[in-house]
């Protein structure tokens, strides 16, 4: 993104030309700080040449608005593109744009967060089952026994991975409060302003991660608030709809091993569903993480040949050569089965050495936050995860068990779980 700024007369105009996201969101408050400490407390942002604007930008105007009121100052929009207008009108901000027959804007709402999809939920008075999982204590509650996750399958990852990609046309998936989805998208406005930021993404709960296919990328995320709604261009992947079954905590810290590892967190989801194939939602207090990440977009005009022929392996993968961010808060989705949907099994991978166990989970990283104690609904928990969100990383999770060089496996020491059988579509 370029930032051009114009300070007089204790006003300023800033002219951004990019992308609003959470790469740039740093850069765009700092610009908007140092024009408000250098004396200036009426702003205009001219954003006719910003192509996409994510939460963590609209989070940026929200923040500088308000502390502009606070002094008596005004902060205005007087150009913006038809991307900007568009998520400031579904954000519920567009008393932002200051239209020429309308003057200043004298107030901008907070986005209302959108009214979550029913989801079953226990009630206070609803019996929970009690049992040991791999030495974790674990508690769960049904919430609907009928409830589903219908899922479908979108894209070719084999020919992805084969380096076959360059013609594949991704699919717009809209991700609502119902809605979750795992796999290899981006946000943008379309495929071709997508091509080289392919990487891998996750959804759930009206929460959309994104994180680009590059070295130095930084994770993007969309939050449904008011009638904007994440949407992903998704290369390949698996998506859907629905409601979970069950709600499940898990305690290993007092464990024998101190941790549930990442293959048993998956089986978790097997045994409180009792399904041979289950979507989950699991935020969790982590140990340690592993896993991997594309360095390249698959379809990049830089992208030659098979993603896993060596060496150019090492510019196409990122792995974690050891166990990585410990002593933080991480949200997983994802898909495991014992008994594979034939839809699905494009999607689906073996998890373990026996290969026994198939699954599809990527892992979004946060600043350690202690869990609430007791039950905890998913949109009460997904909505305090994203209130102040400092996505720092997102890995596709991996057991990585490479005789005396692997980094082994993600592990938790206490969690959440969200799960229901799936449905293939």
């Amino acid at each position: 993104m370029e930032i051009a700024r114009d300070v007089r007369d204790g006003e300023a105009t800033l002219a951004l030309s990019g992308r609003l996201d959470a790469a740039w969101s740093d850069g765009v408050s700092k610009a908007l700080d140092e024009c408000i400490r250098a004396g200036a407390h009426v702003v205009r942002l001219d954003m006719g040449d910003v192509s996409f604007v994510s939460s963590a930008g609209l989070r940026v105007l929200l923040t500088a608005y308000r502390q502009l009121s606070k002094i008596g100052g005004r902060l205005s929009i007087v150009r913006a593109s038809e991307a900007v207008r568009s998520v400031l009108d579904l954000g519920g901000l567009s008393t932002l744009l200051e239209l020429p027959a309308a003057g200043w804007a004298e107030t901008a709402p907070a986005p209302r967060p959108v009214a979550a999809a029913r989801v079953p939920a226990a009630t206070a008075e609803s019996p929970s089952r009690r049992f040991d999982h791999a030495g974790a204590a674990v508690e769960a509650w049904s919430l609907d026994p009928a409830a589903r996750i219908r899922l479908r399958a979108l894209g070719d990852p084999d020919a992805s991975l084969a380096g076959r990609s360059t013609a594949a046309e991704p699919v717009r998936v809209a991700f609502g409060h119902a809605a979750l989805g795992v796999g290899i998208g981006a946000f943008g406005s379309d495929a071709a302003d997508c091509r080289e930021r392919f990487g891998e993404f996750l959804a759930a709960g009206g929460a959309a991660v994104c994180l680009a296919g590059a070295d130095d990328a930084v994770p993007d995320w969309v939050v449904a608030t008011d009638r904007l709604v994440p949407e992903v261009e998704v290369l390949w992947g698996l998506v859907g709809e629905g409601a979970f079954s069950v709600e499940a905590r898990f305690e290993a810290a007092q464990s024998e091993a101190g941790a549930l590892g990442f293959l048993d967190a998956a089986t978790l989801a097997l045994e409180a569903t009792g399904a041979g194939a289950a979507a989950f939602v699991m935020l969790a207090e982590t140990e340690q993480l592993v896993g991997a990440a594309m360095r390249l977009s698959p379809p990049s005009s830089r992208a030659r040949g098979p993603v896993f022929a060596f060496p150019e392996v090492r510019d196409r993968l990122l792995f974690t050569a050891e166990p990585a961010w410990p002593g933080s808060l991480s949200l997983s989705i994802g898909v495991v089965a014992r008994d594979v949907p034939p839809p699905l099994a494009s999607q689906l991978r073996p998890l373990g050495d026996d290969e026994s166990l198939a699954g599809h989970v990527h892992a979004a990283v946060f600043p350690y936050r202690p869990l609430r104690k007791g039950r905890l609904g998913i949109g009460a928990a997904l909505s305090e995860v994203f209130e102040h969100p400092s996505v720092q990383g997102l890995l596709h999770l991996l057991h990585d068990a490479r005789e005396g060089v692997g980094a082994g496996q993600s592990a938790f020491t206490r969690g959440i779980l969200w799960a229901a059988p799936v449905e293939a579509s």
